[in-house]
């Protein structure tokens, strides 16, 4: 019998992969996906969502590209595996592959003219393009020279929209070339939960997994042992309600005391399993 129909769960409520349908409505994210889903609609050069890893980005992404696909007058395309643009032109080429653009060029001054002919004619017929490029902070810095061309000079409009995610690092190089700073319209750095919305997080998954009253599953000293071992992280925070889950599932518990949180707490920490938590709180 699976460990989660153990506590009467239809599904699993803290897999390790990213689930919109398990996206709790904590401030930071959804303040952050509100403000880019107006940065694209209005049509901003730059926009930069940063963060430690494990603190949502993936999921902030994936909750943007599902709302903003239903724009008509958006052309949306992603980057989402960096192993696939390591060098220059693979990088210019994965731009226009993810654009539905025929690109021939050779070199990488090929490859931008085309790529910029090619957004210009989109343009024109009132087709927004916006690019999102994930773990941004792997763009090497001649990439990140690239993506300023694409936008183009900063005194003009700009050529599409980039969203870039990644780890603060991109940030830093974004501020050191002035031209692209420039054009940087959005900011917004995702912090650790603060108390009150990790502890939404781990209801909210509960309740999509048919579970009413969290109390049921975690006492309330096991939840706050949890919390506050996560440091906010949030996929800290789901690693460790899982490996509390698999705890009390192996011995037959009916409820997760702070006992078994604890247990499950150094064992996670002992086997390498979960990332070095995130200190302090924030909004963001």
């Amino acid at each position: 019998m699976s460990r989660y129909r153990a506590f009467d769960l239809n599904r699993e409520p803290f897999a390790a992969e990213p689930d919109l349908a398990m996206m709790a409505p904590a401030l930071g994210q959804t303040d952050a996906l509100a403000r880019l889903r107006q940065s694209a609609l209005s049509r901003a050069g730059l926009a930069l969502v940063t963060g430690e890893p494990g603190i949502g980005k993936t999921m902030v992404r994936l909750a943007l590209v599902r709302d903003l696909r239903v724009e008509p007058s958006l052309l949306l395309a992603e980057l989402i595996n960096p192993a696939a643009w390591r060098t220059d032109i693979t990088f210019l080429r994965a731009v226009a592959s993810a654009f539905g653009i025929a690109a021939s060029g050779r070199t990488t001054l090929e490859l931008t003219t085309e790529l910029q002919k090619s957004l210009g004619a989109l343009i024109e017929e009132d087709i927004w393009p916006l690019l999102i490029v994930d773990d941004a902070q792997r763009l090497t810095s001649s990439q990140v020279d690239l993506v300023r061309s694409l936008l183009g000079p900063d005194e003009r409009s700009p050529r599409l929209s980039v969203l870039l995610f990644g780890e603060p690092e991109i940030e830093e190089r974004i501020n050191r070339r002035q031209a692209l700073a420039r054009q940087l319209a959005m900011r917004h750095t995702l912090n650790p939960l603060n108390a009150n919305d990790a502890a939404g997080l781990v209801r909210f998954r509960l309740q999509v997994a048919g579970v009413d009253d969290e109390a049921e599953i975690f006492a309330p000293e096991a939840l706050a042992q949890l919390v506050e071992r996560s440091g906010g992280n949030p996929r800290a925070l789901v690693m460790l309600a899982a490996a509390s889950i698999d705890l009390a599932a192996s011995t037959r518990q009916a409820s997760i005391d702070r006992d078994t949180a604890q247990a499950a707490t150094r064992r996670n920490t002992t086997d390498g399993s979960a990332d070095t938590p995130v200190t302090g709180h924030g909004k963001r």
